[in-house]
This record gives C-alpha cells, sequence and structure tokens, in this order.
C-alpha cells in the first residue's frame, strides 16, 4: 500500500520500501519537470543525525547524484560506512533517477549533453536539465529537507562526468562542489580545452 500526495509538480509517494533498508533510508519523491516535461524519479537519504521534529535542526550538506538509478545505492551506503570509519561529514544524498534503464525513458545521453550545432533528438540537453537542477529539483530539495545552499555537492560518473564541468563552466555558482568520476569528455572535447576557463573558485575533484 502506498499513498501519493500531489504538490504543485511535486508528488511525494510514501511507502516502507527504503525503510526496510537502514543504509538507505529516507524518502521519495516524483517530481514533474516543467522544463524537460519527463518526470524524475528522486531518492532520499537521510543523514544519521536528522531529526524532523527539531525545532533547532542542522542543515546538511546536498549531494546531488547523477544516474541515481544505479549510483543511489551503491553511493548512498557508501556516503554511511565512509562516516563511520573515515568520520566524513554528515550529508543528505539526492539520487537523481530516471525509473528505467529503457533508452525509451531514460534520457541520459541526452541530458548530460551540452547544445551543438548538430544537436539531435539523442543529444544536446544539458542546459534544460541544469534549469531542471536550478529550477526545480533544488528548490524542492531545499525547502522540503534541511539542505544547506551554499553546501551542495554534485557527481556524476562517465556521461553523467561530462556534464559535471559543463556545468562548472557554464554555472558556477550553483554547487560548491564537483566531482566528475571517469568522465568522457567526447563529443565536443574542444569546449573544455578551447572555448572555456575553469571558475577558479570551484574545485574539480
Amino acid at each position: 500500500m502506498q499513498l501519493e500526495i500531489h504538490d504543485g509538480n511535486t508528488s511525494k509517494i510514501q511507502t516502507p520500501t527504503l525503510q526496510f533498508l537502514p543504509a538507505l533510508k529516507g524518502d521519495y519523491l516524483k517530481v514533474s519537470s516543467k522544463n524537460i516535461g519527463r518526470p524524475f524519479h528522486i531518492y532520499i537519504r537521510l543523514s544519521e543525525g536528522y531529526d524532523t521534529n527539531s525545532q533547532e535542526q542542522t542543515v546538511y550538506p546536498a549531494v546531488y547524484l547523477l544516474d541515481g538509478d544505479s549510483l543511489f545505492p551503491i553511493l548512498a551506503a557508501s556516503h554511511l560506512f565512509l562516516g563511520y570509519d573515515d568520520f566524513i561529514p554528515e550529508a543528505i544524498i539526492v539520487g537523481i533517477a530516471y525509473d528505467s534503464f529503457d533508452p525509451g525513458i531514460n534520457k541520459r545521453s541526452y541530458d548530460f549533453s551540452m547544445p551543438a550545432a548538430d544537436n539531435t533528438p539523442t543529444r544536446g540537453g544539458a542546459d534544460t536539465f541544469l534549469n531542471f537542477l536550478e529550477q526545480e529539483l533544488i528548490p524542492s530539495v531545499e525547502n522540503r529537507y534541511f539542505a544547506a545552499p551554499n553546501q551542495r555537492v554534485l557527481f556524476g560518473q562517465s556521461q553523467g562526468g561530462h556534464f559535471v564541468p559543463y556545468t562548472a563552466y557554464t554555472r558556477p555558482n550553483l554547487f560548491r562542489g564537483l566531482i566528475a568520476s571517469n568522465p568522457t569528455l567526447l563529443p565536443q572535447k574542444d569546449f573544455f580545452s578551447k572555448n572555456a576557463k575553469a571558475p577558479s573558485e570551484i574545485k574539480l575533484l
């Protein structure tokens, strides 16, 4: 049994699924994007010290994971144990998922690739996806949870790693931290090597 609550373009489904996985215990949102015209499934892992009933709640960094369908279960759980073993700071982990690996539903190739003169229906949606993050997803997260606006981190792997430095170059103030894991810079490698300068205030890890 599940209960779906609608709030404008965002719906919240209360389900016990994540509650049976302590390492992933948190929340779930379905966000229907006006910018993109497609829904995204957002998985939230709340920090160990998170207390929704506290009147003086601590705010936490929020780590936004691209390819949340595969990376959220891995990295959200890893963050928990890195906190136990290596004492890294607690954080809210936000997995941005498509709910499928079917290319008809999972549009990562389009969403993570930058615009170009030879755009096709499968490439060139990075700016629109950035609008979704900046105007829709991040405000939804920061309105619902105790997420610090000055402590946002973006993580992307492979093609998602292509999107991360593009974000750094085009919207340098949106995230404090940017992590590109095993990024592919192709196609449009020239954008990174010739047409853009890395903002001095952002460190690419």
